[in-house]
C-alpha cells in the first residue's frame, strides 16, 4: 500500500480553481478557510492619523494657542469616524480618549493662565 499525503489543504484535483481538503484519505466538501488578511491590511489609517492629531493637540494644548485645539477637535472626529469603521479597536480608541484628555488639559490650561484661546 502505498502512502497517502498527509491531511491538509491542497489545489483541487479537478483543476478548478481554489482548494479542497484532503482528510489524509478523502476529498472532502469543506469549503477553504477564507484568505489570511496581512497586517498592513488591518492597519486603521484613518485611526492612526487621529492618534498622531490627539499627541500633537495634547502637546500644543499645554502652549495655548488655536494650533492645540484644532488638533484635538480633527483627532477626535476623525478617531469616531475611524472607531465606527473598524469595529472600535486600536488607535482610534487611543486618539478618542487622548483627545478627550486633551481638552480637559486645554480647558485647565486656559483657566490658569487667564487665557481663553
Amino acid at each position: 500500500m502505498a502512502p497517502s499525503a498527509p491531511a491538509g489543504w491542497y489545489p483541487d484535483p479537478s483543476g478548478a480553481p481554489g482548494q479542497r481538503y484532503w482528510d489524509g484519505s478523502d476529498w472532502t466538501a469543506i469549503p477553504p478557510p477564507p484568505p489570511i488578511r496581512s497586517v498592513q491590511e488591518k492597519t486603521n489609517k484613518l485611526g492612526l492619523t487621529a492618534l498622531i492629531l490627539a499627541v500633537l493637540g495634547f502637546v500644543f494644548a499645554f502652549s495655548g494657542g488655536i494650533l492645540g485645539w484644532a488638533c484635538l477637535l480633527a483627532a477626535f472626529i476623525l478617531g469616531i469616524i475611524g472607531f465606527t469603521t473598524s469595529r472600535g479597536v486600536g488607535a482610534s480608541t487611543a486618539a478618542i480618549i487622548i483627545s478627550v484628555i486633551g481638552v480637559v488639559v486645554r480647558m485647565v490650561v486656559s483657566v490658569a493662565t487667564g487665557h481663553l484661546i
